[in-house]
């Protein structure tokens, strides 16, 4: 069987770094607060 998705990946724009970084702060975000939680600020202290 063949994979196009080497293809695909060719034809896609450039996924930016800091896009990549924002949707990986709001999906962790989702995941904390429906376990209960929350997650500190960027650069603040853990919350314990």
């Amino acid at each position: 069987m063949v994979s196009w998705t080497v293809v695909g990946d060719d034809l896609l724009p450039e996924y930016p770094a800091d896009v990549a970084e924002a949707d990986a702060a709001l999906v962790a975000d989702a995941l904390v607060a429906s376990c209960g939680g929350r997650r500190p600020a960027a650069g603040g202290p853990p919350d314990v």
